[in-house]
């Protein structure tokens, strides 16, 4: 399965439905916002300055791996046919593997 590229992170998160956005939520510190345009507000708001090396620090190797295959795929998608033949596996993306607020999902959007 292929992962398109999203124009922009928010539109990538207005994709989102709000208990998702919520569960993101927790990885950027305490979330007082209760609407879903003001958490993804706050999300963005932390993404920047170092907020981004965060996110991608708190990722583990194998999603990290998965974040470059991406980042240097000529269209930006990310193939998990050719990650899993690479790597062996493909990282827990969250709603397919129970972890529905995994940081990766931050950084590649499956189309829904």
């Amino acid at each position: 399965m292929a992962y398109k590229q999203a124009g922009t992170l928010r539109e990538a998160l207005d994709s989102f439905d709000t208990e998702a956005i919520r569960l993101f939520g927790r990885h950027f510190g305490q979330m007082t916002a209760t609407r879903k345009h003001d958490r993804i507000a706050k999300i963005l708001k932390f993404l920047e300055g170092d907020g981004l090396k965060y996110a991608i620090d708190h990722l583990d190797e194998l999603s990290r791996k998965a974040l470059a295959q991406a980042v240097y795929d000529r269209k930006g998608y990310f193939d998990e046919q050719i990650f899993r033949a690479r790597y062996g596996s493909v990282p827990e993306r969250g709603w397919f593997d129970g972890d529905p607020d995994s940081l990766l999902n931050l950084f590649i959007i499956q189309e829904h």
